[in-house]
């Protein structure tokens, strides 16, 4: 009966949820959780509340999701965790929030994609910067042998291919 009743509550509230998430309105969202809505339950895309947050670059909901067990590096159907979609934003912030928080820097979409890779190929400097500045692992592949340097020059993101050349050099001395 009680699983019963939690299935309905989230059935009914996902989609508010999520919009409550989309306009930023922590009051909202703390309520629907009150009412029990899980935050870790998926949508049809494999999406959880911290993506949606993440994409959204909503800090404080980030904040009271992780406060009360939201998993900070829940994939997606495509393998996308928090961390990744921050990166691939370039949105410093939620980056070093997920960072701080115990966000796994290396973790890897479906095809071997990580969050430094992807910064790269949409040349989010400054992402890029702090990745590597955490230790980022700057010789990780794609599936298909990509690194985060190779995809930059092949995007034309010279400032990032610079930066990352340079820190390649730095770590073969």
């Amino acid at each position: 009966m009680k699983k019963r009743l939690k299935m309905k509550i989230a059935k009914k509230y996902r989609g508010e949820l999520v919009w409550a998430i989309y306009y930023g309105q922590l009051d909202k969202v703390k309520r629907l959780i009150r009412l029990g809505i899980d935050v870790n339950e998926s949508d049809e895309d494999g999406r959880t509340a911290i993506h949606w947050a993440t994409q959204e670059g909503e800090l404080e909901i980030i904040h009271l999701l992780l406060s009360i067990g939201a998993d900070i590096d829940v994939k997606d159907e495509n393998g996308f965790s928090p961390l990744y979609q921050a990166s691939a934003d370039g949105n410093i912030q939620v980056v070093n929030y997920l960072l701080k928080n115990g966000a796994d820097i290396e973790i890897k979409s479906n095809d071997d994609t990580t969050a430094l890779i992807i910064a790269s190929c949409y040349g989010h400097i400054e992402t890029v910067k702090l990745l590597i500045e955490r230790s980022a692992d700057i010789m990780a592949k794609t599936d298909d042998g990509h690194t985060a340097l190779s995809l930059a020059k092949e995007y034309g993101n010279e400032e990032v291919a610079i930066f990352l050349k340079e820190q390649k050099n730095l770590l073969s001395k």
